[in-house]
Formats: C-alpha cells, sequence, structure tokens
C-alpha cells in the first residue's frame, strides 16, 4: 500500500509541474483568425427594407402611412393621394412589395388615424427637400455636388450633417434622425424645421415641405426616369440618430433654459396688462348664447352712457 500510494503521488507531482511549465510558455505571436473579416456595407445600397426600418423603428408608436398618386379618373379631375397606413411592425414587409412602381412615397411621422396634423403621434425626424435644379448655377451639378453645397453650408454655420441623403434625380432629401418625441413636442419640432431650412440658402429649397405631415418617395422606388437611392453617408453604420434635445440644442440658437429666462424677463419688463381683456365663457346652449350677447350690449350701454338713459 505505501510503494503504490507513493507512485501515485510521483504521477500527480510530475502532472502539476508539466502543467505549470505549459502555463508559463509565452503566448503566440499571433492568433489565426477563422472568422471572416468584417466588410462595411456601402450605403449607396440602403435597400427599401433598411431605409424604411431607419425611418419607423418596428417599436415605434402611431401608424405610418405609404401613399401614391393617381392619374385624373371619373371621379376626379386632378391628380390625387391615397394613403395606406400600416403598423410599424409589417412597415418593411408591406413598404418593399408597396415600393415596386413609380411614384411611391412614405410619411416621415407617425399618426393615429389620418396623416393629420390633428393625428399626429410621433416624430422621429428632421427633414429638407432640396429641387437645386431650379437653380441656375446649380443646374447641371450631379447629385453629389449638390449635396456638396449643402454639407459646405452646414459646416459655415457650424450645424451638424443629415443622418441620411437621397437622390430623386434631379432634387435631394436631406434628413436628420432623431429619438421619437410626442406630439406635444411639435412647436419646438417646428423652430428646428425653420432653423435648418434657413441655414440652407440660395439652393433651392422647398419650404412648402417643412410641415409635419409631408410624404416622401422611398428609396428603391422610381421616378419615372431615375431610381431613388442614398448618397450620404458612405457607409451603413456612418448613419446617426440624434437625441432631439441634443440635436436641437446643436441647431437652435437659444438652449431650452434660455428661452425660458429670455420670456419671463420679458414678462418682467412689460409689467401688468394695462386693459383686461374680456373672455366671456362660451355658450352652452342657444339660449345662453343670446343671453351673453344682452350681457355684452348692456356692458357697452354702461360704459358710453353710465346708468342715464340713452
Amino acid at each position: 500500500m505505501g510503494r503504490a500510494r507513493a507512485k501515485k503521488y510521483e504521477e500527480h507531482a510530475e502532472q502539476a509541474s508539466n502543467e505549470e511549465s505549459i502555463s508559463k510558455l509565452p503566448p503566440p505571436l499571433s492568433t489565426p483568425n477563422t472568422s471572416a473579416p468584417t466588410v462595411r456595407k456601402p450605403f449607396s445600397t440602403l435597400t427599401t427594407a433598411e431605409y424604411l426600418e431607419l425611418l419607423h423603428p418596428p417599436d415605434g408608436r402611431g401608424i405610418a402611412f405609404l401613399s401614391r398618386t393617381y392619374p385624373p379618373n371619373e371621379v376626379s379631375d386632378d391628380w390625387h393621394w391615397r394613403d395606406q397606413g400600416v403598423l410599424p411592425a409589417n412597415l418593411v414587409a408591406e413598404g418593399t412589395v408597396f415600393a415596386q412602381g413609380t411614384d411611391r412615397y412614405v410619411a416621415m411621422n407617425r399618426f393615429k388615424t389620418y396623416r393629420r396634423e390633428s393625428h399626429l403621434v410621433e416624430i422621429s425626424c428632421h427633414y429638407v427637400d432640396v429641387d437645386y435644379h431650379r437653380i441656375k448655377r446649380c443646374a447641371n451639378d450631379t447629385p453629389e455636388q449638390a449635396l456638396h453645397r449643402c454639407l459646405m453650408q452646414l459646416k459655415d454655420q457650424c450645424l451638424p450633417a443629415p443622418s441620411i441623403a437621397l437622390s430623386s434625380g434631379r432634387g435631394l432629401l436631406l434628413v436628420w434622425l432623431h429619438s421619437p418625441i410626442p406630439a406635444r413636442a411639435l412647436p419646438r419640432w417646428r423652430a428646428v424645421q425653420r432653423a435648418l431650412c434657413n441655414s440652407i440658402k440660395g439652393l433651392g429649397v422647398d419650404r412648402s415641405a417643412e410641415t409635419v405631415t409631408k410624404v416622401f418617395r422611398i428609396v428603391g422606388s422610381k421616378n419615372r426616369e431615375n431610381t431613388v437611392r442614398a448618397i450620404f453617408p458612405r457607409t451603413l453604420d456612418g448613419v446617426v440618430r440624434w437625441d432631439f434635445d441634443t440635436l436641437a440644442t446643436e441647431i437652435l440658437p437659444l438652449t431650452r433654459r434660455q428661452l425660458t429666462k429670455k420670456r419671463t424677463a420679458r414678462k418682467k419688463r412689460a409689467g401688468p396688462p394695462l386693459v383686461t381683456k374680456l373672455q366671456p365663457s362660451k355658450p352652452a346652449n342657444f339660449s345662453r348664447f343670446w343671453q351673453a350677447v344682452t350681457d355684452e350690449v348692456h356692458r357697452i350701454r354702461r360704459h358710453r352712457f353710465g346708468d342715464g338713459l340713452i
């Protein structure tokens, strides 16, 4: 028993010494890489599905709208729009099929029932529509040259570059993606939108495209002669989605705190109003309406003639 135990102990000690010697060996000079090399996808190959998912993430609130135009018919003598509401979770599947045609559009924000401002639910981007072909000095520019002009103007004013730039052949769409904000933030969103449009001067900015209900062409769809394609940034992983408050601070001349202080100081300088505006309550029914009219007539009479006879 003693010899067997001693032999076993020697074997265990030899194994431990081998493991210790192995652990002291220096690491190999290079580790073979068996995985495939990382390839950055060019942004010019942006697909319809990827674009729609950037605009309307699957977890977004509200309804995204796909739109298209129809020629005059027996019902209408003019070209007219027709909207198709889709949940963000289903937008990639339905939008990919929908975009396989001419003049196909998508709303940039999400709504409740109709594509109207009163039905707005969530806002997730800013945009500027640049019709540079209408400007004489830019009429012969390529989309890349027109984009360079826009980027230089933004850089000169220390404003952020867009997250995405699309070319539809004779125009550009610049998009700044940001975190979703509710409809109650619409006034501040408008201020940022107005500032962005004002920053790109002399390049044919379409001021009618500032509204929150606007639709634009989908990547991969056709504009009669040209296919809508992405031209900025260079790679897909270069797309930036801003925090809305950070983006607004970068673009607006005053922060929210500075604007509040300025309004408070203005009210203090103005003092109390000289004349109190009358705000009569809304009549609940027809009889109360005429009672309010009668009271207003007597108020005017007392103001002009006092309590005496007219």
